[in-house]
C-alpha cells in the first residue's frame, strides 16, 4: 500500500516560503555582485554595486572587524579614497536593506624607497 500523503501544515507552508525567499536571496546575490577595482596607484577604491534600498551604506573594515571608513552609495559606482589605508588586506560590508554583502580585497602598493 502505498503511503498516505503527509497533511500540509501552515509551519509547513512557512518553512517552504521562507526556503524560497532564501533562495532568490542567494540567485539576487549571484546576480548581483559586487565589483572593486583600484586606480593605477591604489589610492582610490572604485565599488561597482546595484543597490536593492534606497539608502544603503559600506563600511571598509580591518581583519579584526574594526570599522576603519564608512559612507553612503549615491550611485551603482563610487569612488572612495583609500590612500590613508596602509598595505593589507580589507573586508567590504555592504549594508543594503535586510542584506548584508561582504568582499574581501587588498591593498598592496610598491614602495617607493630606494634600497
Amino acid at each position: 500500500m502505498p503511503p498516505k500523503p503527509k497533511h500540509v501544515t501552515k509551519r509547513d507552508e512557512s518553512r517552504t516560503g521562507n526556503y524560497l525567499t532564501n533562495l532568490a536571496r542567494i540567485m539576487f546575490s549571484f546576480f548581483n555582485p559586487i565589483k572593486l577595482s583600484f586606480d593605477d596607484s591604489q589610492n582610490y577604491l572604485e565599488i561597482d554595486y546595484e543597490p536593492r534600498s534606497s539608502k544603503p551604506i559600506y563600511d571598509i573594515c580591518d581583519l579584526h572587524g574594526k570599522i576603519i571608513k564608512t559612507g553612503k552609495f549615491t550611485s551603482e559606482r563610487i569612488k572612495v579614497a583609500v590612500n590613508d589605508l596602509l598595505n593589507s588586506y580589507y573586508v567590504l560590508l555592504i549594508l543594503d536593506g535586510d542584506e548584508i554583502k561582504t568582499r574581501r580585497f587588498e591593498i598592496s602598493r610598491k614602495s617607493n624607497m630606494a634600497s
